[in-house]
């Protein structure tokens, strides 16, 4: 009894990790706003990969021009 209860909650939650990560997978980035954009704060640390918990790779100050290739959610 344990076991079938067991065996179906590990089933289910497959299908459910399937089923999030097929919609994150065909997610598509959003078109790119045109032109350049200017950085509108005193500095903004660029990271080697999103969260804070990655390294500074670069620091772009206030009034630097930046493109951007590829916007995904908000």
């Amino acid at each position: 009894m344990l076991t079938r209860r067991l065996s179906a909650r590990l089933a289910a939650s497959a299908l459910a990790a399937l089923i999030a990560f097929s919609a994150v997978a065909h997610a598509q980035p959003g078109p790119p706003p045109e032109g350049p954009r200017y950085i509108k704060s005193e500095k903004v640390n660029v990271r080697g990969g999103p969260g804070t918990g990655n390294s500074v790779i670069e620091i772009l100050l206030l009034g630097a021009e930046v493109q951007i290739y590829a916007v995904t959610g908000d």
